[in-house]
């Protein structure tokens, strides 16, 4: 376990992959990118410990060199915790809301989870793509992204 440092609202935290990493050189929205890593393997699902000790369940999406990029589960486990709660209310009984997380899982399965193992998606197409989901959710959903990063990323248009 080691401690890494970043920019997102965190004094520093944890990567659980049996390694140290003081390395993070940079957050977009929810991607984390860390270089000089070994060990973290493509699509391998690994823990975050922030600096407030709560933990973030993330999965290695990229491994390029010893550059690494994660992806960080919130919206995904509030959505799989709406498709819980659809399968035993209905889903008439779902608010807007938990209809937008429906879709954000949905999309983020096949879109971004469901890259095939001969498909190559760069880290800026990965950003892209992780961009065009989170603008399922009006700006406002958004609150664990900086304004800074909002204003930077959330207009543009989306090429899907």
């Amino acid at each position: 376990m080691g401690v890494a440092q970043n920019n997102l609202d965190m004094e520093e935290g944890t990567l659980e992959i049996g390694m140290e990493y003081r390395t993070v050189s940079g957050v977009a929205g929810p991607l984390v990118i860390l270089e000089k890593v070994k060990g973290p393997k493509y699509q391998e699902i690994v823990n975050i410990r922030l600096g407030d000790g709560t933990t973030r369940r993330g999965q290695v999406l990229e491994v390029d060199g010893e550059k690494a990029v994660v992806q960080l589960y919130a919206n995904y486990a509030i959505g799989k915790d709406v498709q819980a709660m659809k399968a035993v209310v209905g889903e008439e009984a779902l608010s807007s809301e938990d209809l937008l997380y429906l879709e954000f899982l949905d999309k983020f399965e096949r879109k971004f989870v469901a890259q095939g193992a001969y498909d190559t998606r760069n880290i800026f197409q990965s950003l892209d793509l992780a961009w065009t989901l989170l603008r399922i959710f009006p700006r406002e959903l958004l609150h664990r992204i900086p304004a800074k990063t909002l204003d930077q990323f959330y207009s543009r248009d989306s090429a899907n």
